[in-house]
């Protein structure tokens, strides 16, 4: 891909992901259900570790407030509904972290067959969603002091099981994205 279609994705992923963080289905307290998994997912097999990446790093960037630039930073895009610093080190920052580490992953993975088939693009994204969920709840363990059952008892089966069906969609999408673009 060229430069400038690159830079032109990168902006379409990460505008994306954050409908996706608006996009909520309501669920049970904790973790909410929404649709930035399945965007960052898509974002990853097809822009590649450092493109995927950077698209996720855009997201965050315009989520957070920078002095001075209040009226176009700072937007409430993620999935709290928040726009601040605190979100990335409060008890659910670790599925943003995930976020970043996962769209590395997936696209390194990805990327690393030259003719990666629909089941190869699936297993990459569930290491992502793998990695996605070991930073959040351990985050959410080390910040929230809850007692492991807890959190598995509020949420993290019934979404994990909701971001696998996504990553079967993704891995659809991409696989024919990728032969198109």
């Amino acid at each position: 891909m060229r430069i400038l279609k690159k830079i032109v994705l990168v902006i379409i992923f990460a505008a994306l992901i954050a409908l996706g963080a608006l996009i909520q289905v309501p669920f049970r307290p904790l973790i909410p259900l929404s649709f930035q998994v399945f965007f960052l997912l898509l974002a990853a097999a097809i822009l590649g570790p450092l493109w995927g990446t950077i698209s996720v790093a855009l997201y965050f960037l315009v989520g957070l407030p920078l002095i001075g630039l209040k009226s176009f930073f700072g937007l409430p895009l993620f999935t709290s509904g928040q726009a601040s610093f605190e979100t990335f080190i409060e008890s659910g920052g670790g599925y943003l972290w995930g976020f970043l580490v996962a769209t590395l992953l997936v696209g390194f993975m990805v990327n690393r067959r030259e003719k990666a088939d629909f089941y190869w693009i699936l297993m990459a994204m569930l290491a992502g969603i793998v990695i996605i969920y070991a930073l959040g709840v351990t985050q959410y363990l080390l910040i929230a002091k809850v007692p492991v059952a807890r959190i598995l008892e509020l949420n993290v089966p019934a979404i994990m099981a909701a971001d696998v069906i996504k990553a079967i969609f993704a891995a659809l999408i991409s696989n024919k994205l990728r032969e198109l673009l």
